[in-house]
């Protein structure tokens, strides 16, 4: 905090210095360009910027926006298993979208929902969808793992 206070001083002497009462806004332009300080936040606002810009391009370049509405509605359970499921199906029929993201798009789904809803046969064909053949051990494991848990007696 202090060293922006000090920064802003020094403007304010540069700008009292070197700077006429009648100067014109171009002259103030270049007044106020002129300290190093100015041009080395400039230039790291300028790197934050880029950054930005290239983050939000991925963002909706991977679709995320839909992906994180599904994410949010299997994991709150507001909807049905259904429009889950349908959801799911849209994200994972993708093959533009990145392989981690239908994988835990669909272990999420099986993870919230009931042996009794979600049966082996769309858990299945999920899997041959999304394209996760060769994951399809790790969904194995996950119902190995959450039987085993709600075995477990207190």
């Amino acid at each position: 905090m202090g060293k922006m206070c000090t920064g802003a001083s020094t403007v304010i002497v540069f700008f009292a210095q070197c700077v006429e009462p009648k100067a014109n806004l171009a002259e103030l332009s270049r007044a106020v360009r002129a300290p190093p300080e100015f041009r080395e936040r400039q230039a790291r606002l300028s790197l934050h910027i880029d950054i930005c810009a290239r983050l939000v391009a991925q963002y909706w370049e991977k679709r995320l926006a839909g992906v994180c509405e599904v994410e949010q509605d299997i994991a709150v359970g507001h909807k049905l298993l259904k429009k889950n499921l349908d959801g799911v199906r849209h994200l994972t029929r993708d093959a533009a979208m990145p392989r981690p993201v239908r994988l835990r798009l669909l272990l999420l789904l099986v993870t919230a929902s009931s042996t009794e809803e979600l049966t082996e046969a769309n858990r299945q064909q999920l899997i041959l969808v999304g394209g996760l053949t060769p994951d399809a051990r790790l969904f194995a494991n996950l119902e190995h793992v959450a039987r085993r848990a709600g075995s477990v007696r207190r």
